[in-house]
């Protein structure tokens, strides 16, 4: 079942214009209530997880003797484990935290994974019920902290935005709006979720924008929702961090101080960063796609064999062991010329790092695909920050091997000690969200704002752009969440920039043979309501078009009328824009056909599995929408 955007729009305009002044102040001011509800909760709930996963993670290493709730980031008598058993305390741990969430799964699947394709497939105009049960809010808010402790390369942004997503449609259920506006404030909410992950209000915005495309009023009210829930997670960073919790900076998550500046050379190897971003990101939904059908099978055994290994690879190796925040926040860091001992400095950290690069990129695609709340976006900031650190470390190395004359010429006030290594551990991050979701703009925004470094955005710029123009070379405009969407059959319109196959609307149109119409009469109309169909053309009795009526109401239905001969990318952008269920086709007035919303995403999916046969698809294979 699909909704149509205007039909949607003009029942809110008329039922609000049916309403006094009083009543409509009162719904407005309900709606508000609710996203500030919404947005505040969710920054505790985030408050309170990031305390949560600390703490059981750190439990994996050892104990608190001064006090057993303290992690290990702030307790001052901490003990490791005996070293006989640590390492079987630290895996037994890690598959526990990280099969108890795959077994709360089973009583709501609508929690598994991020929730990010559903919630587009929703905002699109699909309908996705069990995204929004309350049992999967349950269990997205008891999983995520476990999976977070688990040490499994997932991130918590996705199921911050599931979350908020699913809070406020639990809280609008009883309130009398249209489809329209109930999803626009729910798109609204979501966008808090970003922004409390990551410390990033405008992050949380721009990623609304980018990957759901809001309409301009939206907008407002992403920036809302954002900016309350940054306001009170920022007011209770004090006592959390007294536990060992969420620690922020007062001007970003990862907050740096770059005290040098980067030279104009240096742009050729942040494009490298750039490139492997892209690269990766092109690698990410061929790893998923191949791992899913083996997930599906046994899922439980899957979890259990992917945080085992992951647990014993990282118990390995120190850096790997490191909490993936404070991680990142050591690869981000400058390293001084008079403290140049401390931790990812000196190449000598090289082979840990790239031990621990390796690890994260080749488990991340890999677990994302486990049915367990999880994002994808931290753990591509990991991984990037971690080849950007090795990147920086290669370039400080080289500098210092060549001879003084062009050491000095390359960087003429500071000799040997202008290279940042953290300057390109920002850039990879930023490259590898890029070339994992496609998202460049968000991606520049949310490492400005998490780290602060306004001076360098100019390189994180480059190297997004690169990742972006280096995944769109390799042909596959796949992303991991739509790889998600085609394994699940969710519905979703792909991208209208994508490349379509050249089909005219004759070709895939719903012809009127398959089509169930009525003519102009009464009783045809009475018969609509054991109509199994959504929409229903009406014609005269020389099979001429007179109107699109809902199947449900008999009233009139928004659509527009095409000829035959129509490209389907104009049919494709008509619809994803104005946001159409069915577009009806004539030829001088006569019906021939009509094309649904789900019929065209089922007939585009089908286009790509069989790009690389030769097969013809026509519009025979297909059904209309009747849901």
């Amino acid at each position: 079942m699909s909704i149509s955007w205007p039909q949607e729009r003009l029942k809110d305009r008329q039922a609000r214009a049916a309403m006094s002044t009083g009543q409509l102040w009162r719904l407005t001011a309900i709606e508000y209530g609710i996203l500030v509800f919404a947005s505040v909760a969710l920054a505790v709930v985030a408050s309170c997880t990031s305390i949560v996963s600390l703490f059981l993670s750190t439990i994996r290493l050892g104990r608190c003797d001064e006090s057993w709730i303290y992690s290990g980031r702030v307790c001052e008598e901490w003990k490791p484990w005996p070293s006989s058993v640590g390492w079987l305390i630290y895996l037994l741990l890690s598959v526990s935290f990280a099969l108890l969430p795959a077994v709360m799964v089973k009583f709501a699947p609508g929690a598994s994974m991020s929730g990010i394709p559903e919630l587009r497939s929703f905002f699109q105009g699909f309908d996705a019920f069990s995204t929004f049960k309350p049992m999967t809010l349950i269990v997205k808010l008891l999983g995520v902290g476990l999976i977070a402790a688990s040490g499994l390369y997932l991130g918590l942004e996705a199921p911050l935005v599931h979350i908020s997503a699913i809070a406020t449609s639990i809280l609008l259920s009883h309130l009398p709006i249209s489809e329209a506006k109930r999803r626009d404030l729910i798109l609204a909410s979501a966008s808090a979720g970003i922004a409390v992950a990551f410390s990033a209000p405008l992050g949380g915005v721009m990623f609304a924008v980018e990957a759901f495309t809001p309409s301009k009023d939206v907008i407002w009210k992403c920036f809302v929702c954002s900016m309350l829930a940054i306001i009170t997670l920022r007011s209770i960073v004090a006592p959390s961090s007294s536990l060992g919790g969420l620690v922020l900076p007062e001007t970003g998550l990862f907050r740096v101080h770059f005290d040098r500046i980067w030279q104009g050379v240096e742009i050729i190897p942040f494009a490298c960063l750039g490139v492997m971003g892209g690269l990766y990101g092109a690698l990410v939904p061929i790893i998923a796609n191949r791992t899913i059908p083996y997930v599906e099978k046994r899922p439980l055994w899957a979890v259990t064999l992917v945080a085992s290994v992951t647990a014993l690879l990282c118990f390995l190796n120190p850096i790997s062991r490191i909490p993936a925040t404070d991680l990142v926040s050591a690869l981000f860091a400058e390293c001084k010329v008079e403290d140049e001992s401390s931790l990812f400095c000196k190449d000598s950290r090289a082979g840990g790092l790239v031990y621990t690069f390796i690890l994260s990129a080749v488990l991340a695609p890999i677990s994302f695909t486990l049915p367990v709340p999880s994002g994808i976006l931290f753990p591509a900031i990991v991984i990037g920050s971690l080849g950007g650190r090795i990147v920086g470390l290669v370039m400080q190395s080289v500098l210092e091997r060549l001879p003084v004359v062009l050491s000095t010429s390359f960087c003429p006030d500071e000799s040997q000690h202008c290279i940042t290594p953290g300057v390109y551990a920002v850039v990879g991050a930023a490259c590898f969200i890029t070339g994992v979701t496609r998202l460049t703009i968000s991606s520049v925004v949310l490492m400005m704002e998490m780290t602060g470094a306004l001076t360098f955005v100019l390189p994180v710029m480059i190297g997004a752009i690169v990742a972006k123009w280096v995944n769109d070379i390799c042909g596959d405009t796949c992303t991991i969440y739509s790889s998600w969407q085609s394994s699940k059959s969710i519905p979703a319109l792909p991208d209208y920039s994508e490349i379509i196959p050249d089909f005219l609307a004759t070709e895939i149109m719903i012809p009127i043979e398959k089509c169930l119409v009525i003519r102009n009469s009464p009783l045809e109309y009475r018969s609509l309501t054991n109509c199994r169909y959504q929409s229903v053309p009406v014609l005269d009795e020389n099979d001429k078009y007179m109107d699109l009526v809902s199947a449900k109401t008999g009233n009139s239905e928004p659509t527009l009328v095409f000829n035959p001969q129509t490209s389907l990318i104009l049919i494709l952008n008509t619809i994803s824009k104005i946001g159409l269920r069915v577009v009806v086709l004539c030829t001088d007035d006569v019906f021939v056909g009509l094309i649904t919303r789900s019929d065209l995403v089922k007939f585009l999916e089908s286009t790509k599995i069989s790009k690389t046969v030769s097969t013809t698809i026509s519009a025979d294979d297909f059904e209309i929408d009747s849901e």
